[in-house]
C-alpha cells in the first residue's frame, strides 16, 4: 500500500482527480463504520480498493 501511495506522489499526473476520489473514498468508509453499517462498509471498502486498482493500473501503463 505505502508503495502506491508513494507513486501516486511522484505520478504527478491527475494526483487532484486521484486525491478527491481516495478523500471520498475514505469519507463514505468512515460515515459506515460510524453507522455501524457492516454490508455498506464492506460495499465502500470494495469500491476504494477498485479506485486502487485502477490508480495501480495508471503507474503499470505509464513504466
Amino acid at each position: 500500500m505505502n508503495e502506491t501511495i508513494e507513486k501516486t506522489f511522484d505520478l504527478k499526473i491527475n494526483l487532484d482527480v486521484i486525491a478527491e476520489d481516495a478523500y471520498k473514498d475514505h469519507i463514505m468508509i468512515m460515515n459506515f463504520l460510524e453507522k455501524r453499517d457492516a454490508t455498506a462498509l464492506k460495499s465502500a471498502v470494495t469500491i476504494h480498493l477498485h479506485h486502487a486498482a485502477w490508480t495501480e493500473q495508471l503507474f503499470s501503463n505509464s513504466d
